[in-house]
């Protein structure tokens, strides 16, 4: 924190305004053991596409994925079953 000139009640309000909350140790003391964490995008808004549409789009995704440089893709693409 220091190193960029932070002080933790300016890196809690940026999580609160991102709607992130902190467990504040209610999992450590619950003897839950953290096996690993991360962070996942959800849009907010999803796209409804025609089944070419989304064929073409998981068949660009596909190859983003196999890309090296690429690290992470995100998409609105509603992906739901109906």
């Amino acid at each position: 924190l220091a190193a960029n000139n932070l002080t933790i009640q300016e890196v809690e309000q940026s999580l609160r305004k991102e709607n992130i909350s902190l467990p504040a140790g209610t999992l450590e003391a619950n003897n839950i053991e953290i096996i690993s964490s991360g962070f996942e995008r959800i849009p907010q808004v999803t796209k409804k596409l025609t089944p070419e549409q989304q064929e073409d789009v998981e068949k660009l995704l596909e190859k983003l994925d196999d890309d090296d440089d690429v690290q992470n893709v995100y998409h609105t693409m509603d992906e739901s079953e109906d």
